[in-house]
Formats: structure tokens, sequence, C-alpha cells
């Protein structure tokens, strides 16, 4: 049955002018992971792939009250975003903006967000 729907599928191709090829599909990058340092709890989504996260930023929470402080976000050595935020309490989102996603190296080490 599978040999049956794979010769009528090269068949079709073959119809329509196209050659079938066995050549490998090029593959899509990996998503590099995003990982928090503590105080912070968690962040979503928690890999950088292509595309911007929904409504251009990414949502954060943290497990302990501070007061006002910076995320910044790093790869490395490099710091690639920083950005002030307002008082932190537990179980209440924050929001960091994504613009920072274009200076993200694949080759570099994992992507770390930290409050200071």
């Amino acid at each position: 049955m599978k040999k049956t729907v794979a010769l009528l599928f090269v068949a079709g191709l073959a119809a329509c002018g196209d050659k079938p090829s066995l050549a490998p599909v090029a593959q899509a990058a990996a998503p590099k992971v995003i990982a928090v340092a503590a105080p912070l709890a968690w962040i979503t989504p928690n890999a950088v792939g292509p595309e911007p996260p929904p409504r251009g930023r990414f949502v954060l929470r943290t497990t302990e009250f501070l007061s006002r402080g910076t995320l910044e976000v790093r790869q490395a050595d490099r710091l690639l975003y920083t950005e002030r935020c307002p008082r932190l309490i537990p179980n209440r989102t924050i929001h960091l903006g994504a613009a920072w996603l274009s200076a993200v190296r694949p080759a570099d080490g994992p992507v770390i967000v930290i409050y200071n």
C-alpha cells in the first residue's frame, strides 16, 4: 500500500512537470534556549527561534519581592539588552521586550536573563 501511494505521488509530480528529488530537505536551525537566573523563576517562550514571541515580548515571573532594578539579557560575555523594570512581586508577570533577538548568535553559548 505504501509503495503504491509513493508511486502515485511521484507520478503526480511528474505529470505536473516537477521532477522528484531525493536530496535531503534543509533543516531549520534549532531554537536557542533562554535561561533565567535567580530570583527569576521562569520565562516564556523559553527558546529563541526565527520568529519573535507573541506580542513582541517575553513574560517572566519572580520568586521574591524586589525593589526596582534592571533586567539584563546576556550571551557568553556579551550584554545583548538591558531594560528597567518596576518593583517585582511573586506570581505577577514581568514583560521583557524582544528587541535583542537580532543580536543572538546561534554559535555562542546560552542566552541568560539576569535581574540586577
